[in-house]
């Protein structure tokens, strides 16, 4: 998974726009966000184990840094489901970096669900299947959907603090 912090591109917390996301993407959200928790993890392990870690203390900041921001990611989105679930408001300000490595993140797994449906369904005769197979391609879908509007609304807000010009976050 790609990270798409900028370290020139400083959002300022409370400032920025507020993102409601929908009650559907939630959960996916947070089972992406979970994941960027384990490769930040094994990127602070990597570095913990490198030969030359004394001498490098800036290798550990940008996964250190991924973990504090997915952590107030699920801080804000919460920890664990709601039923029924519901929609949730975020400040793109404290959790834009965060919220887009996750909905990458996301989409990620959406995509190989999908995958693995349709070859599932060329496998067997396709009977309950295909009906999976549609709710995982939603899925792509909305989640698309959700990192389009996500992405227009940090561009918006880099461009009107004048802090750069749109940025392409979900490439």
């Amino acid at each position: 998974m790609q990270d798409h912090r900028n370290p020139h591109q400083a959002f300022v917390p409370g400032n920025a726009p507020q993102l409601t996301i929908p009650a559907k993407a939630v959960d996916w959200l947070r089972s992406a966000a979970y994941a960027e928790i384990g490769l930040a993890a094994q990127a602070l392990d990597a570095v913990a184990f490198a030969t030359d870690r004394e001498a490098h203390p800036e290798w550990f900041r940008a996964p250190a840094q991924s973990l504090r921001e997915t952590y107030a990611l699920l801080d804000a989105i919460g920890w664990s489901g709601t039923l029924p679930p519901k929609d949730v408001q975020i400040d793109l300000g404290e959790d834009g970096w965060a919220l887009m490595r996750a909905l990458t993140a996301a989409l990620e797994f959406a995509d190989d669900d999908v995958s693995e449906r349709a070859s599932g369904n060329a496998e067997h005769d396709g009977r309950g299947l295909a009906s999976e197979c549609e709710a995982e391609v939603e899925r792509v879908g909305v989640l698309c959907d959700f990192i389009a509007a996500a992405q227009a609304h940090i561009d918006t807000l880099a461009v009107t603090e004048g802090t750069g010009d749109a940025l392409d976050l979900a490439a």
